[in-house]
């Protein structure tokens, strides 16, 4: 009767064991997939604060943005989509709301300044001088509004950048 208990002793102790050990491969395991993503996050943000002086650049010098920025920003944000998801590691739901805002921001602007940009570079065949100047007096005043919100969205990203280095 005590080899019983013993075998069954012994069994609830391998048991135990092996649920230990996969909790703590688990934890490991999400430890290390949350510091890969906020390095890689962090990088991106870095990235895009970059890009975002550029076009600051670009419009301060030539008072329209670049096309070839904005294209940097698409790829930027492109590669920051696919990391999107993993945002669920971070324990700090403001955190993740503030990231996933900022990435959706990010969006939104580079769809407004290649709108605003196609449109003042469009040159329409049967345009007048009158419609030529309602065209750029829009974009202008557009791309004023838009440098408006870059000082904005440099700030936030810098601020995510500040977080992920904590």
């Amino acid at each position: 009767m005590n080899d019983v208990y013993l075998i069954l002793l012994g069994s609830i102790l391998a048991l135990a064991t092996s649920f230990l050990v996969e909790i703590y491969k688990d934890w490991s395991k999400n430890k290390n997939l949350l510091k890969n993503f906020k390095t890689v996050l962090k990088l991106e943000s870095k990235n895009l604060v970059n890009v975002v002086d550029k076009l600051t650049e670009g419009y301060s010098s030539k008072n329209y943005y670049p096309i070839k920025v904005i294209d940097q920003i698409d790829r930027n944000l492109t590669r920051m989509e696919s990391i999107r998801k993993d945002t669920i590691y971070l324990k700090e739901e403001n955190k993740k709301g503030e990231i996933l805002n900022y990435i959706n921001d990010m969006f939104v602007l580079s769809s407004d300044l290649r709108s605003v940009e196609n449109y003042a570079f469009n040159n329409p065949e049967n345009e007048n001088l009158e419609d030529k100047r309602v065209r750029m007096d829009f974009s202008t005043r557009e791309r004023q509004m838009i440098a408006l919100r870059i000082v904005d969205l440099k700030r936030r990203g810098q601020d995510v950048v500040n977080y992920l280095e904590n």
